[in-house]
């Protein structure tokens, strides 16, 4: 319900860059609103020292406007198929 908060825990045992995201139905217009993001799992021993990290993620919005509509626009489930 609005207002509510929810946690969970896990035990992260692979290495590796994860993509986590909403699994509540409509998924897809979920991801398409922004609710994901990524997890990244470090080897016990750690990585290579850098100067700088970068986590890049691409998301889409699929709107029933033209590409290039300026102003507010309307998400379209139906563009997203």
């Amino acid at each position: 319900m609005p207002g509510e908060a929810r946690s969970f825990s896990f035990l992260a045992t692979k290495p590796g860059l994860y993509v986590y995201h909403c699994a509540t139905p409509l998924a897809a217009e979920h991801i398409a609103n922004g609710m994901y993001g990524l997890i990244l799992v470090e080897p016990a021993e750690g990585l290579p020292p850098v100067d700088q990290e970068f986590y890049v993620m691409q998301g889409e919005i699929y709107t029933a406007e033209d590409y290039g509509s300026e102003g507010q626009l309307t998400s379209s489930r139906g563009a997203a198929n």
